[in-house]
């Protein structure tokens, strides 16, 4: 059988663009910085068998550059996300110098008015709109606890303010989205000075309550400040 030898044609696939159209939602593509983040131990409290940590970003940020506020957003960003707290220092400050904003001193006063509370509040700033709102209607319900005085933060915890209703019950607020009513006791001068996610660790004990911003809390604050008031 005699053999042969065939040739093949080239094909050629011809085809046209179209248009598929899609509702979908608008992408920026950010590259990764590289930043880290630098851990700072204070010497080991022997009493309390503690350390302080403090935790800041090996970042340096031009206060002229045209993303610096881009840039501060994210650079907080991370410190929220990691730590789960966050806070702006200048870049020489000491630790030292940074517990001393952490220790808190209360300015204990007489029930005064919503404007008087508002300066207090926000001492050496003006409040936004939406802030002074806020503070106010959260004074408004301090008030409605017929509390014998006021208490204001002085230093680290300037916009955290509380009602002192008795000398063991003390209903602390805060006007900043997100942070819930502290109710403390016998021990709230000590537990004020922790923070939220020392508190909610448990090693500190549980002479206190805390109430989220979210449906009913004003009725759940007043039911447990009337279940401690019956108790006592």
């Amino acid at each position: 059988m005699a053999g042969f030898n065939a040739l093949i044609p080239p094909v050629q696939f011809l085809g046209t663009s179209s248009d598929l159209p899609h509702e979908s939602y608008p992408r920026d593509y950010y590259s990764p910085k590289n930043v880290g983040i630098k851990i700072i131990s204070s010497s080991e409290d022997i009493a309390n068998k503690e350390y302080i940590l403090a935790f800041e970003l090996d970042a340096v940020l031009d206060q002229k550059g045209k993303d610096f506020e881009r840039d501060l957003l994210f650079m907080l960003n991370i410190l929220q996300e990691n730590i789960g707290a966050c806070d702006v220092k200048e870049s020489d400050t000491s630790l030292a110098e940074y517990l001393k904003t952490i220790q808190v001193s209360w300015e204990v006063l007489p029930p005064g008015t919503k404007e008087e509370a508002v300066k207090h509040i926000f001492k050496g700033r003006t409040p936004s709109s939406e802030e002074k709102e806020v503070a106010e209607k959260r004074h408004i319900f301090l008030m409605s606890l017929k509390p014998n005085k006021l208490i204001y933060g002085t230093s680290g915890l300037q916009r955290y303010f509380g009602a002192l209703l008795k000398e063991d019950l003390v209903v602390f607020e805060n006007i900043r989205y997100g942070n819930a009513i502290y109710i403390m006791y016998e021990d709230w001068k000590e537990l004020s000075k922790r923070t939220r996610l020392e508190l909610m660790s448990g090693r500190f004990g549980d002479n206190f309550e805390r109430v989220s911003h979210i449906a009913h809390w004003e009725g759940k604050v007043k039911k447990i400040i009337k279940n401690r008031r019956e108790i006592k």
